[in-house]
């Protein structure tokens, strides 16, 4: 990838021949590429590497049992329904959409879409996460009838961890919000870093608060947790200082995400 970047730059600088300037820009912009993709590249592969560390933890501290299945089970519910809201079509549709309107230098209309992205998207997700707390056992077994069927004690524990780690799905989703706004400009490392927190914070739950716990595979969930929230702070507190094409500062508050919550709370 980092080569392909490369020829890239070539190709665009090397169109611009006989412009001195021209040669000057594309030599900047394939650097700027090459940059970019080689702490893209590098994160990712440090989450690679912490997620085969994980994978050893696990094994080590739970094994193959009936537990570690409820928690794989708690885990994927909400996973599931994150690649339909901040990896699917949401994602997809919304950075270009940001793309335009920061292009077009109109400084309000970017920070309203910002806002009222967030705040919709957080509303409707608040609202998700509290029908999917209060109805785990029913969420449950729709992705596992046989342990409803059959009354498994697993079954039981996962719905109690899905209790935990269903408000994934909200805090995912908003990091990856953030996260696309951090892309589109030009700031690609946060996002890339996240999952690394993932992966730190399952192995320091697995290491250091299962032996603490009465269920030890529960803290895996509370890892869970305590991860989406880590990240969301991450991403968000990078986000400041973020600015228009002008140099002039967004401002972004986000605060239509506390707007769209009071809505759904009150009931309205």
């Amino acid at each position: 990838a980092i080569f392909l970047f490369f020829l890239i730059g070539v190709k665009h600088a090397d169109g611009a021949q006989g412009e001195g300037a021209g040669r000057r820009a594309g030599g900047m912009q394939a650097v700027k590429l090459l940059k970019s993709t080689a702490k893209v590249g590098a994160a990712t592969i440090t989450s690679r590497v912490l997620g085969f560390i994980r994978d050893m933890v696990l094994a080590r501290y739970f094994g193959a049992s009936g537990a570690t299945d409820a928690f794989f089970l708690a885990f994927k519910i909400p996973n599931f329904m994150r690649r339909l809201f901040a990896e699917g079509s949401f994602s997809l549709a919304f950075v270009p959409v940001l793309s335009e309107v920061r292009a077009g230098g109109d400084r309000r209309a970017l920070k309203d879409l910002v806002d009222h992205v967030a705040g919709t998207l957080a509303g409707f997700l608040l609202l998700l996460t509290a029908i999917g707390v209060l109805a785990a056992p029913a969420v449950t077994a729709i992705f596992a009838p046989g342990w409803a069927i059959e009354g498994r004690e697993e079954f039981w524990l996962s719905a109690g961890m899905l209790r935990i780690t269903f408000p994934y799905i909200l805090l995912i989703s908003l990091t990856a919000l953030a996260g696309g706004i951090l892309n589109t400009f030009d700031r690609f490392l946060v996002p890339a870093l996240t999952p690394v927190l993932l992966n730190l914070s399952l192995i320091a739950a697995a290491v250091l608060l299962s032996g603490r716990m009465e269920v030890p595979v529960e803290a895996l969930a509370w890892g869970v947790l305590a991860a989406c929230a880590l990240g969301l702070l991450f991403v968000l507190a990078t986000s400041n200082g973020l600015t228009d094409y002008q140099g002039r500062p967004l401002g972004t508050d986000f605060s239509n995400v506390y707007a769209a919550g009071t809505y759904v709370l009150d009931g309205k």
